[in-house]
């Protein structure tokens, strides 16, 4: 009696082409965190004034509180970014893939020049490690 072996299907596993790629996602999706708990905890406003009896009164708010949910929702950004690529990562293939990836990181990118003043510059490190594991990610041919 003979058996016949079916091939078994692909296995979609990290290619070692792209475990570069993975680890500075890993990055990405580490600082992308970050930046949003410093959203939450990181005192960005500070102030001081006087009470009634002339006492100087310090006063110190972070980035949500200050500016309430749409605060949460900038600081959040480049975790939605991150996510959506590492989305697109497994569940698109070919061009339809990187063509998303560029435009999330494109995106990202003018948001982070575009508040560069305000939290731009804690976005920007971001958005620039996404790029480079956005170019370092390999198609199989």
């Amino acid at each position: 009696m003979t058996t016949i072996q079916h091939p078994s299907p692909p296995r979609r596993s990290i290619q070692p082409r792209n475990i570069g790629s993975t680890i500075l996602l890993a990055i990405t999706l580490a600082a992308s965190v970050g930046v949003l708990v410093l959203g939450f905890t990181w005192p960005m406003y500070s102030g001081s004034y006087q009470d009634g009896s002339g006492i100087p009164i310090r006063t110190s708010r972070t980035l949500v509180e200050a500016n309430g949910p749409r605060g949460a929702i900038v600081m959040s950004a480049p975790l939605i970014a991150t996510v959506v690529i590492i989305g697109a990562r497994f569940l698109l293939r070919g061009i339809e893939r990187t063509v998303l990836s560029w435009i999330v990181v494109a995106l990202l990118a003018a948001f982070s020049i575009a508040g560069m003043w305000t939290v731009g510059r804690f976005l920007l490190p971001v958005a620039l490690i996404l790029a480079l594991a956005v170019a370092t990610h390999r198609t199989p041919r």
